[in-house]
């Protein structure tokens, strides 16, 4: 085979190895009733709480499926430690009811507005999926006196859009 053959030969394999030889996964899509920005589910949850909107606050926080067929899997948690997706999700709903409560009764008609959100932890990747930890949402109330609360501690990032694991008490 002439010099130029090869050359072409190897132009073409590189070609076609770049265009489809390894395949990426397709991005996942955004979970339904999640946020744009970690500051407008910080706004979004405040303003939920403040209206006393339950089924708005329902909609930030992780369903059974997206839980169970989105981000567990991709999480990699060894089972054998004894954290089972059943323990896990018990977990997760026993600790979140129980701060959803609490903050509903504490919140509902204050003054309050969020400016943003941080998260201060190192976000960890997975497979299409980022969680996100030590959120607080900077607020105000009426007076402008501001203050931080860890409403949820832990933020999920799927498709470019953010959803919390639980109200963490």
């Amino acid at each position: 085979m002439s010099a130029g053959r090869t050359l072409a030969a190897a132009l073409v394999i590189l070609a076609s190895a770049a265009c489809g030889g390894r395949d990426e996964p397709a991005p996942l899509p955004a979970l339904p009733g999640s946020a744009p920005t970690v500051s407008d589910l910080g706004r979004g949850v405040v303003d939920g709480f403040v209206a006393g909107d339950t089924a708005r606050l329902r909609g930030y926080t992780l369903s059974l499926e997206e839980y169970r067929d989105v981000v567990w899997p991709r999480l990699g948690i060894d089972t054998t430690s004894g954290v089972t997706f059943g323990w896990s999700w018990g977990d997760n709903q026993v600790r979140g009811r129980r701060a959803y409560r609490r903050y509903l009764d504490r919140m509902k008609g204050m003054a309050l507005r969020a400016d943003s959100t941080h998260c201060t932890g190192a976000p960890r990747r997975f497979d299409g999926v980022t969680v996100m930890q030590g959120c607080r949402v900077a607020v105000r109330d009426s007076t402008g006196a501001a203050g931080q609360l860890e409403l949820f501690s832990s933020v999920v990032e799927v498709g470019g859009r953010y959803k919390i694991f639980r109200y963490d008490d």
